[in-house]
């Protein structure tokens, strides 16, 4: 993770009057500045600024080689920079004379050699466009690390194993480190916030493309009038509000990876032309004439599980599903892989503190046992998105310290919480052998049960109550009405009072597929049948 800041350590002899025009130039060109005014005579402390310079704790030293015993001093220096292997980011403070050896210092290693007394303009520009200078390399090399920790995931069986403990994601894994150095096309299912981007990225960053784009399409998310122009492009004039030529997604991803995103969600007339671009290779502007040679290797991904119908469980034409699922890899929900919930947990709570520089020991990810018991015996229906999102959070209000259970959100506490005690006299049949006195008996209330069964506690406000209350009531109802409809939405949504749309995302949210429901349409939908004598379970 890059920093927009730069970590600079400014050393000054004490009582110089530029001190406040350098620091101010740095603090305006985004640097986190540490300003300190030495003495001549203060070597340890101009010793222990150089080591941390060496350690990697600044990004950047700005030094005014008057605080050293001579300029050879600061070259000295330099040079032992550079003969450790280490990039010298140094920037040397030093007056313009002609008897100075600024040469000799560039030469060394200086990142810069700059005159304090400079026009405050002037200082400001030069050293503005040094920290410029230095961010960008900071931002290549963590690009580049990050690039490359991607493709370590799937080097090895000890990287893949670092990553899970679960042996049906680490069969994933295995095969996806298979298929990452082949051309093929790969068919990434697996229920939303599971990582299937992720896989995307480790398959594109262990291929022979690792060094060309990989780019990702949600054909969800983009509206269905410009998805043919965001995938193939089109010329200027092709279609109104087209005031200049345009290049598509094929054209953006040429020489490496392109990822369709929900591809499920694409329109039918428009996957009959991505399969002609799949088959011929080419691609053709919307208003031009000429097609186009793109050399892509297609991903896609569908959070529709894979079974049943195939094809058309994943809303895909069958041809085109055959030439994307060439291997298809199904990645498993957290919920069935809960050694990793852990793991990932900390591992996210240790990169968000070492991208605030905390001192490593500092970053542990400590949790306590009621914190990780509840992160452990939690669902998860937001799988890893959601994991990495309450990290985050209790990461923020534990204030970089270990991370107890109320640093976590109420439904995930919750789903710890004993079960509410009834007191005496809180039932309205108290005393009279209903049950009042035991709620987990026989003759507790159809409420009191429902409250245990649902988990429910008063840790929460009222709205989140009601949702929490609903959420599995709202999808047995789904559950039992597409079964009495035997799949048909149409029907359903009408029945259930509520438009097609709304259903079909009630459905995506409780993972419901209709395809599960057809041919168990009861008698009720049966010209001339009786209705059923009984509820259906």
């Amino acid at each position: 993770m890059s920093r927009s800041w730069i970590r600079t350590l400014v050393l000054v002899p004490e009582g110089a009057s530029t001190a406040a025009a350098v620091q101010g130039a740095l603090e305006n060109a985004g640097c986190l500045v540490d300003l300190r005014r030495l003495t001549r005579d203060a070597r340890d402390e101009i010793d222990a600024a150089w080591g941390e310079l060496e350690r990697g704790e600044s990004d950047l030293l700005v030094v005014d080689e008057s605080v050293e015993s001579s300029d050879r001093s600061v070259r000295s220096r330099l040079e032992q920079l550079r003969a450790a292997g280490r990039e010298a980011e140094v920037v040397v403070l030093t007056r313009r004379d002609p008897g100075r050896p600024v040469a000799e210092l560039q030469a060394a290693g200086a990142l810069a050699v700059v005159d304090p007394d400079s026009e405050p303009r002037l200082l400001a520009g030069a050293l503005a466009a040094i920290v410029d200078r230095r961010r960008a390399l900071i931002s290549v090399a963590s690009a580049r690390a990050e690039r490359e920790a991607t493709e370590d995931v799937l080097s090895s069986a000890r990287a893949r194993a670092a990553v899970t403990s679960s042996p049906e994601f680490a069969e994933v894994l295995e095969v996806a480190a298979r298929v990452a150095p082949k051309a093929s096309s790969v068919l990434l299912l697996g229920e939303s916030g599971v990582g299937k981007e992720w896989l995307a990225r480790a398959i594109h960053a262990a291929s022979p493309r690792r060094a060309s784009p990989f780019v990702a399409l949600n054909c969800a998310a983009v509206p269905e009038s410009l998805i043919e122009s965001e995938l193939f492009g089109h010329e200027r004039g092709a279609f109104t509000g087209a005031h200049r030529a345009r290049r598509g997604y094929f054209e953006l991803a040429h020489g490496g990876t392109l990822l369709l995103d929900e591809i499920g969600e694409m329109p039918a007339a428009l996957q009959a032309r991505l399969l002609r671009v799949l088959q011929d290779r080419t691609v053709r502007r919307i208003g031009s004439e000429r097609s186009l040679p793109v050399d892509v290797r297609i991903l896609a991904a569908t959070n529709r599980v894979r079974g049943g119908e195939g094809a058309e469980a994943i809303g895909l034409r069958e041809d085109l599903y055959y030439r994307l699922a060439v291997v298809a890899l199904e990645i498993p929900p957290l919920r069935q892989r809960r050694d990793d919930i852990l793991p990932l947990f900390r591992g996210h709570l240790e990169r968000l503190r070492r991208a605030r520089d905390e001192p490593p020991e500092e970053v542990d990810g400590t949790l306590t046992p009621a914190a990780a018991q509840a992160l452990r015996e939690y669902t998860w229906p937001g799988n890893v998105r959601e994991l990495l999102n309450v990290a985050e959070r209790a990461d923020l209000l534990s204030g970089g310290g270990t991370v107890d259970a109320t640093h976590l959100p109420r439904q995930i506490v919750a789903t710890n919480d004993p079960a509410p005690e009834r007191h005496p006299g809180s039932g309205s049949n108290s005393g009279s052998g209903s049950g009042a006195d035991d709620p987990g008996g026989a003759g507790a209330a159809p409420t009191e049960l429902a409250w245990r069964a649902l988990g429910l506690g008063v840790d929460c406000d009222l709205e989140a109550l009601r949702q929490r209350a609903v959420e599995p009531l709202e999808r047995l109802y789904l559950e039992r009405l597409l079964a009495d409809t035997g799949g048909n939405l149409a029907q359903t949504a009408r029945r259930a009072g509520i438009d097609p749309r709304t259903l079909y995302n009630k459905m995506r949210r409780h993972r419901l597929d209709k395809s599960d429901y057809r041919g168990c349409a009861t008698a009720r939908e049966r010209p001339g049948a009786e209705p059923p004598t009984e509820s259906r379970d």
